[in-house]
């Protein structure tokens, strides 16, 4: 009589086993720190391009589980850790991500998802969007005229909703502007497009500076700027 109380012990003791193991969370929140992140093109001897962090948080994960995070079809890093107590978690994905290169980008989006690991196995539990862009300006080398208007992007997510303006002045340390233009309003990643004269009204041939920002005066420490020179019959 005593076989079936010992079969009987094998199943509750699995069972105790199993038990002891989290069980995966059914969803987990990702709260980005910013809707938009970028990217900026340095000179090889200035480190190359550079990657913002992408940061956040993540809850209702499941109290102590083994999580990762990372971005959908390798567009961005990961992270792997365990949620606290409470099932909460930070993350930083300081690899590079996903952009459109060195020029000004309406904004990219990037799939992120977390992942959880627990006796049910890997599951993704959570997972959100955001942008990725670039911190860059373009001036389009056409029409050759500088009389005529030509193309001028921007992107930068500091100019995310702000109206920005253009501003011209003689060499990167020049004070006078000697013209300004609006690109209207910045998307959520700073990007905003316009066409416009570039070219003082009584230019000469030489050297300019091109400072975008936002507001209708010129604050250097709070733009982004690009030189272009201007010769006797092109831009």
């Amino acid at each position: 009589m005593s076989r079936p109380l010992a079969l009987a012990a094998a199943p509750a003791l699995a069972m105790l086993g199993i038990a002891a193991v989290p069980t995966v969370a059914s969803a987990a929140t990702i709260a980005p720190s910013a809707p938009c992140y970028a990217s900026q093109y340095r000179p090889t001897s200035a480190g190359g391009t550079q990657y913002q962090p992408i940061t956040g948080t993540i809850t209702g994960g499941t109290p102590g589980g083994r999580f990762q995070i990372s971005g959908v079809g390798g567009k961005a890093g990961f992270q792997s850790g365990n949620f606290d107590a409470a099932g909460n978690a930070t993350y930083t994905l300081s690899e590079g991500f996903s952009t459109a290169g060195i020029y000004p980008s309406a904004g990219r989006t990037v799939k992120l998802e977390v992942k959880e690991f627990g006796a049910s196995g890997t599951l993704t539990t959570g997972t959100t969007s955001i942008k990725t862009s670039t911190i860059a300006i373009d001036v389009a080398l056409r029409p050759r005229s500088p009389r005529s208007k030509r193309v001028v992007r921007v992107s930068a997510p500091a100019f995310a909703g702000q109206k920005l303006y253009g501003f011209i002045v003689r060499g990167k340390s020049g004070k006078k502007v000697l013209r300004k233009f609006s690109l209207g309003t910045g998307n959520t990643c700073g990007y905003a497009r316009t066409r416009a004269v570039v070219a003082p009204r009584n230019y000469a041939t030489g050297n300019y500076y091109l400072y975008i920002n936002a507001g209708s005066k010129l604050n250097k420490d709070k733009a982004i700027g690009n030189g272009f020179r201007i010769r006797r019959s092109a831009f």
